[in-house]
């Protein structure tokens, strides 16, 4: 049997350990991962350099001579637009040393069309690699969530659901109402939201 004294060593060792990864995360930079993988491989846009992005996320970004602008720069976000089109950066922490790079694109005045692309990051093999599928990270989502039992829809007549980034990384879920004839006489009953826990979004379901 272990003696008291190596039992705890045991348990102070974990806590060293526990200690370290969090640290680890903590210290985390969106702006290191720009800059260690090769930008073509994040930014699929032929419109801005990697030189324009490091501009401005530089102290001179007032000095910028683009048509770029920068919204937002922290530890774990990216965010900057152009007249017609907004690009967001935004990283997740996962287990196993690892982030999850979310990608966002959003093209028109509001937004009205938006992409977005998944990539993981593994911070030991300073490797990233393209997530195809998307709804390992984000769960399924219907009209019907929208409403209450005795609004639903039957299952042939439900149809897409439209998904908007926030700035603060949340996701928000909507049901494509515009032209519509069965939303017709229906309004969304739930609002949903998608925030991020652990390696995946979970769905957040509030009542209107």
């Amino acid at each position: 049997m272990p003696t008291p004294f190596k039992a705890l060593l045991f348990i102070l060792s974990l806590l060293i350990l526990s200690f370290s990864i969090t640290a680890q995360e903590k210290s985390f930079d969106i702006e290191t991962l720009i800059n260690t993988i090769p930008f073509d491989d994040v930014i699929e846009n032929d419109e801005i350099t990697a030189d324009q992005l490091h501009k401005l996320l530089s102290k001179n970004a007032h000095k910028n001579d683009t048509i770029w602008r920068l919204d937002k720069h922290n530890k774990s976000t990216i965010i900057f637009h152009s007249p017609h089109e907004k690009w967001i950066l935004k990283t997740y922490p996962m287990s196993k040393n690892k982030q999850l790079l979310l990608v966002n694109t959003q093209l028109g005045n509001h937004g009205q069309t938006q992409s977005f692309i998944f990539y993981i990051y593994n911070r030991k093999e300073n490797s990233l690699s393209k997530e195809m599928q998307r709804n390992a990270y984000i769960p399924d989502i219907t009209e019907n969530d929208f409403l209450s039992k005795a609004h639903k829809f039957t299952e042939k007549d439900q149809g897409n659901v439209v998904l908007s980034m926030n700035d603060d990384g949340t996701i928000s879920a909507s049901p494509m109402q515009w032209m519509s004839e069965k939303w017709k006489n229906k309004e969304p009953e739930y609002t949903i939201k998608l925030k991020w826990v652990k390696n995946h979004f979970i769905k957040i379901k509030e009542k209107i």
